[in-house]
């Protein structure tokens, strides 16, 4: 379960999708268009944030910590 953490400003939001691929070269209205529908969640050390074959409807910017991502097995990749 995502727990919502305080947004900061729009120009706090705006910077850290600068900060991020595949946002970085992005023109400064079209980042203020996403960081306004942007959900700044937290998730605990080793929580499922998603599972293969979840439809992809989210890009996830990590700003703090890490996120692994394991591919299915089907998927024969490391």
């Amino acid at each position: 379960m995502a727990v919502a953490i305080p947004v900061g400003s729009a120009d706090d939001a705006v910077a850290a999708l600068r900060e991020s691929t595949p946002f970085g070269e992005a023109p400064g209205p079209l980042l203020a268009r996403i960081a306004a529908i942007a959900r700044p969640a937290r998730y605990g050390a080793g929580q499922r944030i998603y599972t293969a074959g979840d439809p992809a409807d989210d890009i996830f910017v990590v700003l703090s910590g890490r996120a692994d991502h394991v591919f299915a097995p089907e998927v024969g990749a490391p």
